[in-house]
């Protein structure tokens, strides 16, 4: 028992296994394989499930090219708005409208990741943001954008859903590490965005809209090649989820609980 808990358990990317085939042998080997982590091709745990390394620059870069689209957009919606004559009230309506519709829904996709596996809620996400960004862009009145707005906040479980994933592929002692990667791909996108957004507005306002939903189209199609289910869902499926790993899942809502209070006091 003690030998497979060190072949599923790694210092980086983790892999969880149905059933045992190679025996103790295969999976003391393949704990030696595993000490590299994300930093290897792939990690995989005797007869189990693999988790290819680039699962986690899949995510890096979903989030990268999500958060580059709404950076681009932001700083041009003011400007856009006012094509269809909104007051600074009506503006400032638009960016509440995405807040709110996030607030409601990110709980729900939360829990649905529970449900359906991380993977699906990220594609819908993704998909749910192109429709979002490229009806915005081709809205004919203020209703329409305002309902596209709307439609955008509701599909931003990338972020949230993404943090998720990479707390599933990886233990506890590089965790907070990759979780800071993971994060970078955001401030990178916004450190860009904006001004990327001001030069593509020289083509027309709606331009930057329309390329904010076609990153995150990209994206999506991305990882519906590249990106694998979380192995932690799938080995719920399976019914081979230990003990341990519940108290790791009971304790994440927990921390998730607490920083969604935080997030909303500030």
């Amino acid at each position: 028992d003690g030998d497979a808990t060190a072949g599923v358990r790694s210092r980086g990317v983790a892999s969880w296994a149905r059933s045992g085939e190679e025996g103790s042998g295969g999976a003391n080997g393949n704990a030696n394989a595993n000490a590299i982590g994300v930093r290897q091709s792939s990690v995989s745990v005797a007869e189990g499930l693999t988790v290819p390394a680039s699962a986690f620059y899949m995510v890096f870069l979903m989030i990268f090219l999500d958060s580059l689209g709404g950076s681009i957009s932001a700083p041009v919606l003011p400007f856009y708005a006012k094509v269809f004559g909104c007051t600074t009230g009506q503006i400032g309506i638009l960016f509440s409208s995405f807040s709110l519709a996030q607030m409601v829904f990110l709980p729900i996709l939360g829990k649905l990741s529970d449900v359906v596996g991380r993977r699906k809620i990220m594609l819908a996400s993704l998909f749910g943001s192109a429709v979002g960004g490229w009806a915005q862009g081709l809205a004919p009145t203020y209703a329409m954008l305002l309902a596209a707005r709307a439609v955008s906040g509701a599909s931003s479980a990338v972020v949230s859903t993404a943090n998720v994933y990479v707390c599933d592929i990886t233990t506890a002692g590089v965790r907070g590490e990759y979780l800071g990667y993971l994060m970078n791909a955001n401030g990178a996108a916004f450190a860009f965005g904006p001004a990327l957004g001001g030069g593509l507005s020289a083509f027309g306002l709606s331009v930057p809209l329309e390329v904010n939903g076609t990153l995150s189209f990209i994206g999506g199609v991305l990882a519906c090649f590249c990106l694998p289910e979380s192995p932690t869902f799938v080995s719920q499926q399976q019914g081979a989820v230990t003990r341990e790993g519940s108290k790791r899942t009971r304790r994440r809502c927990k921390i998730s609980a607490g920083v969604w209070a935080v997030c909303i006091v500030e």
